[in-house]
């Protein structure tokens, strides 16, 4: 049985968790798309963020242990997209 601080705070942390727009995407959840490793993908994503074909920003999610943290996320933007 969880203590009643417990409680309060995962209350807390899921009324703080933000929706996640469409499009954005963690680095594990485009290495799985990619068929690659987390390292080559963070990569690969790195090099589209400094060709200004994809943006980065922080979302507060809640993570499987329970606790909420601030976890970045990446989406392409309209010009790398195909026509």
């Amino acid at each position: 049985m969880k203590s009643e601080w417990a409680e309060a705070l995962q209350k807390h942390l899921i009324e703080k968790a933000e929706p996640i727009p469409a499009g954005w995407k963690t680095i594990k959840q485009i290495s799985k798309e990619l068929g690659k490793t987390h390292g080559h993908a963070s990569k690969a994503v790195t090099r589209l963020m400094n060709l200004g074909l994809a943006e980065r920003k922080s979302f507060r999610a809640l993570i499987s242990n329970g606790s909420g943290r601030m976890i970045p996320h990446y989406r392409l933007l309209a010009k790398a997209k195909s026509p």
